[in-house]
């Protein structure tokens, strides 16, 4: 079961390198079926379906509090203006570490449309 998080439609431009929605915190030890150990081992994913004004980088911005690492969808290639895209990025499955995440872009550009769901298990 996915969740729907974030919904932008003909969003502001945040600026370059700025997040376009506040940081979420994604647990993949969500939910209370299973043993703790086969809860803590069920993957959990993002998806994320974006289409941008202007051509830019879209990346995923994710930390556990100590190390941060910037994600660059579509081969790290800027996405084509005003054309839809999906992406799925898996979330470190932990029994103790809750991952923030949100979506950032290189350069300046207004959202035409976005939305993210989170999921743990299968999509």
């Amino acid at each position: 079961m996915s969740i729907r998080t974030v919904e932008v439609y003909n969003g502001s431009a945040p600026g370059a390198d700025t997040a376009v929605f506040t940081a979420r915190s994604h647990n993949a030890n969500r939910g209370t079926a299973g043993s703790d150990t086969t809860r803590n081992k069920r993957p959990a994913y993002i998806l994320i379906q974006i289409q941008v004004a202007t051509s830019t980088v879209v990346y995923v911005r994710l930390t556990d509090g100590t190390t941060t690492k910037n994600l660059k969808l579509n081969g790290a290639v800027a996405l084509t203006a005003g054309a839809l895209y999906e992406f799925k990025v898996s979330v470190p499955a932990s029994p103790t570490t809750k991952y923030t995440y949100t979506v950032m872009y290189s350069t300046d550009s207004v959202t035409d449309f976005l939305t993210v769901d989170e999921a743990v298990g299968v999509f």
